[in-house]
């Protein structure tokens, strides 16, 4: 375990990158680890429409959802939390300007081939924010670019542990402030 009252709690922290990287599971650890209230993006956005995301995309199509996740993100009271974004957050730029603001925004990176895995052959399952006829390697193509502009440092996932991850956005958390 390593030590972590050195910092900052003025500052929260958000998870961003693909469906299938962790970032629930990550945040609930850092969290935990760091004393601090978990929120799941993709918990309000549910929450505030009262419907699943793969719905809110049936119904409203795709624009629309990137339309509410947006709202729903820019209007967060972000106060010493750790925050899981979904992965199409990125889309968002009034949104991530909201988050850059009140968080350090980490970037969790992982291979393409385990995030396929991870997502499954069915990621209108996961809700998963995608045009069609797009593959999930052209939706990691389009944003990665987008979670390179909005991080304020990233963690390379590969085959660590969640525990292991936690220790090294703990160890650049130190780094940054």
């Amino acid at each position: 375990m390593h030590k972590v009252d050195s910092i900052d709690r003025r500052r929260s922290v958000t998870l961003i990158g693909m469906a299938g990287v962790g970032k629930s599971t990550i945040g609930h650890l850092l969290a935990q680890r760091l004393g601090r209230a978990f929120v799941d993006t993709d918990d309000l956005i549910r929450g505030a429409t009262g419907q699943s995301l793969q719905s809110l995309i049936q119904q409203n199509g795709l624009d629309g959802f990137l339309a509410k996740e947006a709202e729903v993100i820019g209007s967060m009271a972000i106060s010493d939390m750790i925050i899981a974004t979904g992965g199409s957050a990125v889309y968002g730029e009034t949104a991530m300007a909201h988050l850059k603001q009140h968080s350090w925004v980490v970037w969790l990176q992982q291979d393409q081939s385990t995030i396929i895995e991870r997502i499954g052959h069915s990621p209108g399952q996961r809700g998963l924010a995608m045009r069609r006829g797009q593959s999930i390697a052209d939706v990691i193509v389009e944003r990665n670019p987008l979670y390179a502009r909005y991080e304020d440092f990233s963690i390379q996932c590969g085959d660590q542990s969640p525990e292991a991850i936690v220790d090294a956005i703990i160890d650049s958390l130190k780094l940054v402030h």
